[in-house]
């Protein structure tokens, strides 16, 4: 949608908005909203930019192996208000290399699920009651 507001703005020096948004079906008023949040979209990115540096400095100083929820911890200590999914986001959208114990990763410290709930084929990865992820029957000899 924004490739259209994108060249409705270009073009509207040469044709009517009216005519642009009928084409490209899309209402004006729509259009006037996305041209009036410009100004809130560069003022959300050079915050975003602001706590990009800030989260720099704090993982730079824990010898890069703080993550999201550590540098939201850290923020969050002189009394800063910022959001911990905000700080993943920032942290996702740069190339910040966490240090682990067997080595390095990149990411943001909040992670995926290690067992998935559906196996590939569709069935469910673990059964009620059976105790084991494969539904099959373990060892009774112990």
């Amino acid at each position: 949608m924004t490739a259209s507001y994108r060249l409705i703005h270009a073009e509207k020096a040469n044709y009517p908005v009216t005519l642009l948004c009928r084409v490209l079906h899309v209402t004006r008023s729509s259009y006037y909203a996305w041209r009036e949040g410009e100004a809130a979209r560069q003022a959300r990115q050079a915050s975003d930019d602001a706590l990009a540096h800030e989260i720099t400095m704090l993982h730079i100083a824990s010898r890069k192996t703080y993550g999201a929820p550590r540098i939201h911890a850290e923020l969050r200590r002189p009394g800063r208000r910022v959001n911990r999914e905000r700080i993943a986001r920032v942290m996702r959208e740069r190339p910040f290399m966490l240090r682990i114990a067997k080595g390095w990763v990149r990411g943001c410290g909040l992670r995926e699920p290690a067992v998935p709930a559906v196996r590939s084929d569709g069935t469910p990865a673990f059964r009620a009651g059976s105790g084991t992820s494969s539904g099959q029957v373990g060892r009774s000899g112990r």
